[in-house]
């Protein structure tokens, strides 16, 4: 809706600025809030739903529906209470806006949406919900979307030597606590496995841990809005029986894992140098005040050798797990493809990427080619 310089008496003026189709259902909810003078404003993420958003779904005077390839969203007038809701719903993402003259009634809003639009269930089969984390037009956005992972057990055969016995250490025995600084370091050539690594650690914690992609790290680190926003974003609560297995179960709230990968150039030795403050931001959320009572830990993977980053990472009391992706020796090589079936051999240390290039016949061009997360 355009600006205009004059309106009739007792008419409410919307100027709206929706620079892209997800801006106008926000547009609309923001001026009637103003509008109306609602005391209390709620904005609650909710974990990825297998219902659907409908024009239907919420009681009320709808105000707006818009319904585009990538997100559906409905903002309406409650009739009992006059309060203003906003839903949106996109591939695997759903928040909940809710905007009313007391907090008891936002409460029952959202308690009475959330039985409406329950979480997808975790199935037996490995394949989860992971948050991607992004800085958009209007600022930082989250999504979420079923990414295929894997147990332990199915791809602990894919690393060598003491990779594979950290790994295993990790996976199986780790418990959070905040004394242990909150940074994991993964560091090894292109290759070794770290993605895989991160799916079946995502599988192993799962009960007790959140994982979330941050697809612009540089821009996370660069910007303190869109660092606070991630940092202070609201983690989903987990049931009372896991909560006595933490630490801390007076806040019976689930652990979050931000996921950092390929990002060597942000530990370099002169990172401070060429990223400005990006590197003390990342030190103060793994053991500063920035990250104190977050629940909030830190992969960050690099392709870098570990002779190349900043001491200041890796100290004790900030890096709690620092893993090598090692290469294959000979016979361990060997002994993988024999596994696979394979009756090649090779005569020097191997990448994992190279040994299954060479199982499956791939020439080494295509093997080379970055294997990331893929969504379902």
């Amino acid at each position: 809706m355009g600006e205009t310089n004059s309106y009739p008496a007792g008419t409410v003026a919307w100027h709206l600025e929706a620079d892209d189709q997800h801006g106008l259902p926000t547009a609309v909810f923001q001026s009637m809030v103003c509008a109306s003078g609602m005391k209390v404003v709620r904005r609650i993420d909710f974990d990825a739903s297998d219902g659907q958003l409908q024009p239907d779904s919420i009681k009320g005077e709808r105000i707006l529906w818009s319904e585009y390839l990538e997100m559906r969203s409905l903002v309406i007038r409650d009739h009992e209470t006059g309060a203003i809701v906003m839903a949106s719903q996109g591939y695997g993402s759903f928040d909940v806006s809710v905007a009313a003259s007391d907090l008891a009634v936002t409460d029952k809003i959202v308690s009475d949406l959330r039985k409406a639009f329950p979480p997808s269930p975790i199935g037996t089969e490995p394949v989860l919900p992971l948050g991607f984390w992004h800085r958009g037009s209007h600022g930082p956005v989250m999504t979420s979307r079923k990414i295929e992972v894997a147990s332990w057990s199915e791809v602990a055969k894919n690393y060598s030597g003491a990779t594979k016995t950290k790994l295993g250490s990790l996976i199986d025995e780790f418990k959070p606590a905040r004394h242990n600084g909150q940074l994991l370091l993964w560091h090894g050539e292109p290759g070794t496995g770290k993605t895989w690594a991160i799916r079946a650690l995502a599988w192993a914690w799962k009960s007790w841990c959140r994982f979330e992609y941050v697809i612009d790290p540089d821009q996370l680190l660069e910007r303190g809005d869109y660092l606070m926003e991630v940092l202070l974003h609201r983690t989903h609560r987990e049931s009372p029986e896991l909560s006595t297995e933490l630490e801390d179960s007076s806040q019976p709230e689930k652990w979050r894992l931000l996921i950092l990968e390929d990002s060597g150039e942000l530990m370099s030795i002169d990172a401070k140098k060429t990223l400005g403050q990006g590197l003390s931001r990342l030190l103060n959320i793994a053991d500063g005040i920035l990250g104190q009572g977050t629940r909030t830990m830190i992969l960050i993977t690099t392709n870098e050798a570990l002779g190349k980053l900043n001491s200041a990472i890796t100290r004790p009391g900030r890096c709690f797990s620092q893993i090598g992706f090692e290469r294959f020796a000979v016979d361990e090589a060997n002994g993988w493809l024999r596994d696979a079936g394979c009756d090649r051999r090779v005569d020097g240390a191997s990448s994992l990427s190279e040994l299954y290039a060479i199982a499956n016949g791939v020439s080494s061009d295509q093997s080379s080619r970055k294997i990331g997360f893929r969504s379902r």
